[in-house]
């Protein structure tokens, strides 16, 4: 009989789809509750996250891209908060020479929201410069819980934002050149 890891991790390469042959001890029908319930869990994550990216994605593409990833940077943690740590990299990657390839920038501005949200007291504070224009999509969705299509980005523009934790959450400001105007 095998030991209590070895058989933990064959359940686990079963229930991820990580390895075909580690299923063959349990029955399909049970072993798919287990399936559906981690790729639930680990996409409902992510959605809590990136609530930008799953708005621009639909909720169709963004559940079906949440299973790739999984598969591809499995969680190494039973916290499912760090485990999207690795996808603006991945969406950079998968997603490179499209027209979805912005994805990637929101996904990593979303992540760098999460790192404030958990940065201790001295550092909930982080600065964000992108040309695309991701303070009116984060006003609007925190107004609504909707978001509009990602606009292209304005030629040589740049917007830079200041990321800070608040009592309630994160605070957004849209910071101002020297010059006075925005950026």
């Amino acid at each position: 009989m095998p030991a209590l890891p070895e058989t933990q991790e064959r359940f686990l390469a079963a229930v991820l789809g990580r390895d075909p042959g580690a299923a063959a001890p349990w029955p399909r029908r049970r072993l798919s509750v287990y399936r559906v319930n981690a790729r639930e869990n680990f996409a409902g994550a992510l959605e809590a996250a990136f609530p930008l990216l799953h708005g621009l994605m639909g909720h169709d593409e963004f559940r079906s891209m949440s299973w790739a990833y999984q598969r591809a940077c499995p969680s190494r943690s039973g916290n499912l908060f760090h485990c999207g740590e690795r996808l603006p990299e991945f969406l950079t990657r998968h997603l490179a020479g499209t027209g979805d390839a912005p994805l990637a920038v929101v996904a990593e501005f979303e992540w760098l929201i999460q790192q404030v949200l958990v940065a201790a007291d001295g550092s909930a504070v982080r600065l964000w410069q992108s040309s695309l224009p991701l303070f009116a999509l984060w006003e609007q969705y925190q107004r609504s819980g909707l978001v509009a299509r990602l606009a292209a980005p304005a030629a040589g523009q740049v917007e830079s934002l200041l990321i800070r934790r608040a009592a309630d959450g994160v605070e957004l400001q849209r910071l101002t050149s020297a010059a006075g105007s925005e950026s």
